[in-house]
C-alpha cells in the first residue's frame, strides 16, 4: 500500500507539472515587428543610398570631378592576385612600391554597405562617366577569394583602379557559386 500511496502521489505531481508545462511559450511578437521593421529600415535606407549614388553618376560632370585621395584612409598595395591594406601586407607581400588610396568614395558602391545590383557592362559605362576621358586600360588581375575583379588603368591624371565586386549565388544543395556577369560593388582606387 505504501509503494501504492507514492506510485499514485508520483503521478499526480507529474500530471502537475506536465499540465504546467503543456502551454505552449507565447513568442513576443513586438520583438518579431521590431526585428521587421528594422529590416526594412535597413533595406530602405539601402535603397536611399543607391539612389543617391545613381542621382550622381547621371548628373556628373567631369570637369568638377576630383580625384584626390582621401587623407587617413587605409593604403593599398598591389599583390599577385589584387589589392591589400597596409595592415594585411604581411601576409600578401607586393611586387613594387606604388601606393593607392581611396578616391570617388561618393561614387562608390559598399557591397558590404549599400549592394548594388548591375550587369557588368553597365558597371563599366559607370566607371568610364567618372574616370578621365583618356583613360588606357593596362590590366586586369581577379581576385577568386574575394569575387572581385581589379582593373588598372592610366591616364593624364593618374593612374586608377576600379574593384568590380561580382555577386555570389548560393545554389539549392548550398554551393556558393560566383556570377561574373552581375556586379554588386564598384569602387575606385588612385596611385598616390
Amino acid at each position: 500500500m505504501k509503494k501504492f500511496k507514492l506510485l499514485l502521489s508520483t503521478l499526480i505531481i507529474l500530471c502537475v507539472i506536465s499540465g504546467g508545462c503543456s502551454n505552449k511559450i507565447k513568442r513576443d511578437s513586438s520583438l518579431d515587428n521590431s526585428y521587421n521593421k528594422a529590416i526594412e529600415t535597413l533595406n530602405k535606407n539601402e535603397e536611399a543610398i543607391n539612389n543617391k549614388i545613381a542621382e550622381k553618376y547621371m548628373n556628373v560632370n567631369k570637369g568638377t570631378l576630383n580625384y584626390d585621395t582621401y587623407p587617413g584612409q587605409y593604403y593599398f598595395y598591389e599583390t599577385y592576385d589584387g589589392f591589400v591594406t597596409t595592415d594585411l601586407m604581411s601576409k600578401f607581400p607586393n611586387f613594387d612600391d606604388k601606393r593607392y588610396g581611396e578616391t570617388l568614395c561618393e561614387y562608390t558602391y559598399a557591397p558590404e554597405d549599400n549592394p548594388s545590383s548591375m550587369n557588368y557592362e553597365d558597371a563599366i559605362k559607370l566607371v568610364y562617366s567618372v574616370l578621365p576621358d583618356d583613360i588606357k586600360e593596362e590590366r586586369t588581375i581577379y581576385n577568386k577569394a574575394l569575387q572581385k575583379t581589379y582593373i588598372v588603368y592610366s591616364s593624364s591624371q593618374g593612374n586608377f583602379v576600379v574593384g568590380l565586386t561580382h555577386s555570389v549565388i548560393v545554389n539549392t544543395n548550398g554551393t556558393p557559386t560566383e556570377n561574373r556577369d552581375t556586379i554588386v560593388g564598384i569602387d575606385y582606387l588612385k596611385e598616390i
